[in-house]
């Protein structure tokens, strides 16, 4: 494992990233980044500042809260339609 914390970080957002299935154009739309500034980050080849790690995180936050939204509906759907 490389010992560079840009690199660290470029994979990991990368997996996070993936794992939601975005591409890069639909996360910096999402984020209100530009693509290949996300890109230059996933490679390791940017540093990111505090306010844009702050972005990021919420833009993640913001998936999280969608899906138990959607999880939470689905669940009460599911239980009405049983009744």
């Amino acid at each position: 494992m490389s010992s560079d914390i840009c690199v660290r970080f470029g994979k990991r957002l990368r997996t996070l990233r993936k794992e939601r299935e975005w591409t890069q154009v639909y996360m910096a739309e999402h984020v209100g980044m530009d693509r290949s500034f996300i890109s230059d980050l996933e490679n390791g080849e940017k540093e990111i500042c505090v306010r844009n790690l702050e972005v990021l995180v919420l833009g993640f936050k913001a998936y999280f809260e969608e899906v138990d939204r959607h999880r939470h509906t689905s669940y009460h759907r599911l239980l009405q339609e049983d009744e």
